[in-house]
């Protein structure tokens, strides 16, 4: 009934392209905007799209900080 990919994942890879990262789906060698294809498709047969995202990215330096050891 329902399609949820994961747009972003904790990773930091975005599978859509995207100005904010070179770790995206342009740069992979398939250029293919994954998350515009499977919303495409949703429509296309009738399902609902939910899309997950990460907030967390492990990719990011600022997230590299250990704040439970201080």
């Amino acid at each position: 009934n329902y399609v949820i990919p994961i747009t972003k994942h904790h990773d930091g890879f975005c599978l859509w392209d995207t100005a904010y990262t070179d770790y995206c789906v342009k740069n992979s060698g398939n250029s293919t905007d994954v998350i515009a294809q499977v919303a495409k498709a949703c429509q296309k047969y009738g399902l609902k799209l939910g899309l997950y995202y990460s907030l967390w990215d492990r990719k990011e330096p600022t997230y590299q900080t250990d704040f439970a050891n201080g």
